[in-house]
């Protein structure tokens, strides 16, 4: 039992990362579309491809991050 919470202390920090940092992200995405609406040109397309492809790389990340935890294999910083 004591592993498990190990394990599921390990987990929060990145989940809540990975979150905080997609939410920022749409937020500000959001943002800028919506004070460039009008000006309806390229750089609106970069401003809701970019942050969707981010967020996209951000939550696989985390997906291989999360099963490493689950795995038990330890942050390669930690071995220095």
């Amino acid at each position: 039992m004591n592993e498990k919470k190990s394990k599921t202390k390990k987990l929060l920090p990145p989940i809540l990362v990975a979150v905080i940092i997609v939410i920022i992200q749409t937020a500000w995405s959001v943002f800028i579309c919506a004070v460039t609406f009008e000006y309806i040109r390229w750089y609106v397309l970069i401003f809701i491809a970019v942050p969707l492809i981010a967020a996209a790389l951000i939550i696989s990340v985390l997906i291989s991050r999360i099963k490493e935890i689950i795995k038990g294999e330890e942050d390669e910083a930690s071995k220095y």
